[in-house]
């Protein structure tokens, strides 16, 4: 019994790192690029790695657009995430 105990403890924990990983990495700096242009907004979007374990794919989840946003718009999201994360490395 104290096994699966410890096991749903350690799973438990490696769950929430992973989310907390995506979410320091990848989602804060989308949030933020999302809240910094008063243009974005009525476009959510989260992005975290692949499957949320593979660091070389990024996933950037389109959830919703509203009616007063264009292609453009979203594609200018992309932008300045791309250079956001752009300045993040360096």
């Amino acid at each position: 019994m104290k096994k699966i105990i410890i096991i749903i403890i350690f799973l438990g924990t490696g769950v929430v790192a992973i989310l907390t990983v995506n979410h320091l990495m990848l989602g804060k700096p989308l949030a933020n690029v999302l809240k910094s242009d008063s243009r974005n907004s009525g476009i959510h979007m989260i992005a975290h790695y692949g499957n949320y374990i593979v660091p070389s794919v990024l996933v950037l989840d389109l959830r919703e657009i509203s009616g007063k946003n264009s292609s453009a718009d979203v594609f200018r999201v992309l932008l300045q995430y791309a250079e956001a994360m752009q300045k993040k490395r360096i």
